[in-house]
């Protein structure tokens, strides 16, 4: 199997963000646990679980495109806005303390959820092919 230059790029951003949500979850854990209270660590944590869920679905997701010949665009971005809303406001939720930044989180959270939905029915209909 040969990877497209789209591939590459899908592979190259998922890789990008688990780099980034381990340098994320080191800075919380040895940087910021002393100056967040308990709820906003816990927001800083979630953040980060879910940027690593998602990296490994944009990863998963270039993988399974490219194995059962299917568009997997729309899935895949809806997980890239999904870490980038969900998982980037609650770090400034967290770090900030703004409580009108936690309004924006569900955003992501939908996103999330229709990527999951989108990729099941690209599968489904792959296998009626």
């Amino acid at each position: 199997m040969t990877l497209t230059k789209v591939k590459r790029q899908e592979l190259i951003i998922a890789a990008f963000f688990f780099c980034t949500a381990v340098a994320l979850g080191a800075f919380g854990a040895h940087g910021l646990k002393a100056h967040l209270s308990e709820k906003a660590m816990a927001a800083y944590q979630t953040g980060v679980h879910y940027q690593f869920y998602h990296a490994i679905a944009m990863f998963i997701t270039s993988f399974i495109g490219s194995a059962y010949n299917i568009e997997i665009q729309r899935p895949w971005r809806l997980f890239l806005i999904g870490i980038t809303f969900f998982s980037g406001f609650c770090y400034m939720y967290a770090i900030l303390g703004i409580p009108k930044f936690a309004m924006f989180i569900p955003i992501g959270g939908v996103c999330f959820i229709i990527g999951w939905i989108l990729l099941i029915l690209k599968l489904f209909k792959s296998e009626t092919k």
